[in-house]
């Protein structure tokens, strides 16, 4: 069970650090924002800097007009969304989407919407990074006091590896909109990165406990104590809860494994 163990846990968590924001405009009248890889709006995305299985995360609405969507010809799960995508009122009915896709530096990443009417939206992006961080540098010049194109900021600068400026300005966010779990989720993801756990820990336990819901806050939460803490009864605990939310997840049978070799 050990190898099964560790084979679990390397993928749940390459899967959790895929949590962030990002931006891309749809089409015949979808909006569609990826999260992970940190996107633009102008088709441009964080890219790898090698080649990478990665979980392409990202947000899109209207949510009453989606069959389905694939990433790369990959079907994507969906889920009921925590935050508009860009271009979309706040209020506005969204969802998540999450597919792995193997992903390198020169990458283009493809995304197909079926719509309920039986047509189909495809949008393809590029790999820039300096392109994604410049544009949302400047949006957020304009709107200084926006939370979200803070927080937008935050995620091309972790995905480009500048997690310290990422980590300022998931906090300055966090300033403008405390409630916001996605940008605490964010904020915790760069802190693992940077070596910060017990930090991390932190961030992660204040999202659950403000969106008891929220499930990827769970996955977090319960990979730091597997990780690091080695608390093994709050990492089972935390995954028990994260696969109640979650029980079709891609990594479901994984974090399944955990659970049954550490009970």
């Amino acid at each position: 069970m050990r190898s099964a163990t560790v084979y679990a846990l390397t993928v749940a968590m390459a899967f959790a650090v895929l949590v962030g924001n990002g931006t891309i405009a749809g089409a015949n009248g979808f909006q569609v924002e990826l999260v992970h890889p940190q996107s633009d709006s102008q088709g441009h995305y964080v890219g790898f800097p090698q080649v990478n299985n990665a979980t392409v995360f990202g947000t899109l609405a209207p949510a009453g007009k989606v069959k389905a969507v694939t990433v790369d010809d990959q079907a994507a799960q969906l889920f009921p969304g925590q935050l508009a995508p860009f271009g979309a009122a706040a209020d506005t009915p969204c969802l998540e989407f999450r597919a792995t896709v193997e992903l390198g530096p020169k990458s283009k990443i493809a995304i197909a919407i079926q719509g309920a009417d039986g047509g189909t939206t495809r949008i393809t992006l590029e790999p820039n990074a300096d392109a994604v961080v410049q544009a949302l540098r400047d949006a957020v010049r304009e709107r200084p006091d926006s939370a979200r194109d803070r927080c937008r900021l935050g995620g091309a600068l972790r995905d480009s590896g500048k997690l310290e400026e990422a980590v300022d300005e998931f906090r300055e966010s966090l300033k403008q909109n405390m409630s916001c779990v996605n940008t605490r989720v964010s904020l915790g993801i760069a802190l693992v990165q940077l070596g910060r756990a017990e930090d991390a820990l932190k961030e992660f336990a204040v999202a659950t406990d403000t969106v008891p819901d929220y499930a990827m806050a769970w996955l977090n939460l319960g990979l730091v104590h597997a990780r690091f803490t080695r608390n093994t009864g709050e990492a089972v605990r935390c995954f028990k809860r994260y696969l109640e939310l979650e029980p079709n997840s891609s990594i479901a049978d994984k974090i399944g494994r955990y659970i049954e070799s550490h009970q």
